[in-house]
């Protein structure tokens, strides 16, 4: 049997060299990117590193959007560039930058796991940690469809419609329920003053749809 020496062990390391944790991740897999399973910094750091950033829960951030570069005009207003948030004034008066990674991780890491009854003001807080003012805000969530218009927000036809991240679904009232509901579509989920199952948010408004779906400006 021959003697293993730390000779030979350097001698193994030049023909076998030894993979980094962050890399060996990238083989055998670390975090699936689920709200779950989130991946880690080192992990995101990698991917974008190599291009292949393609959206998912980080460790200790949240959700984060796949990377978005917008160059252009908007109405007029001049030439804007950013990833991930736009800075608008168009000829509709509103103004303001709107980072939608940071409403909606501020949505989700403050929803409770049931319903609070507040789903207005957790999502008028996540859209103010996104940037945006909202000054001269309705009372109540089933007013927000025409008010998000007026800061940015343009409605979005529900025929094959297709979640994005940062889509806020308004419900009109209905029987029982006179202030209506809102949410924000987080990237895995519709999530308002707590984690939803659905883009209903409850059984008032899954039997009687009456929705208005909005996305910001981009």
């Amino acid at each position: 049997m021959q003697k293993l020496t730390r000779k030979s062990l350097d001698e193994l390391a030049i023909l076998m060299p030894v993979i980094n944790e962050i890399r060996q991740k990238t083989y055998i897999g670390g975090g699936d990117g689920s709200i779950y399973s989130p991946y880690t910094i080192y992990e995101f750091d990698y991917l974008v590193s190599i291009g292949s950033w393609n959206g998912g829960y980080i460790d200790g951030w949240g959700y984060t959007a796949p990377e978005v570069t917008i160059l252009g005009s908007y109405d007029g207003s001049g030439s804007n560039e950013g990833s991930g948030s736009y800075g608008g004034n168009g000829s509709n008066g509103y103004s303001g930058t709107f980072n939608i990674n940071n409403a909606v991780n501020y949505l989700t890491n403050n929803a409770q796991e049931s319903s609070s009854g507040y789903c207005a003001r957790y999502v008028r807080e996540a859209i103010e940690a996104g940037g945006l003012s909202t000054d001269g805000r309705p009372g109540s969530a089933c007013d927000y469809d025409t008010y998000l218009s007026t800061i940015g927000f343009s409605m979005v036809d529900s025929s094959g419609y297709i979640p994005q991240v940062g889509d806020i679904i308004v419900h009109e009232a209905t029987s029982g329920h006179e202030h209506g509901h809102i949410a924000m579509y987080n990237g895995e989920q519709w999530v308002s003053d707590f984690f939803q199952n659905d883009m209903y948010g409850g059984s008032a408004y899954r039997n009687n749809p009456n929705y208005t779906i909005l996305r910001w400006n981009q």
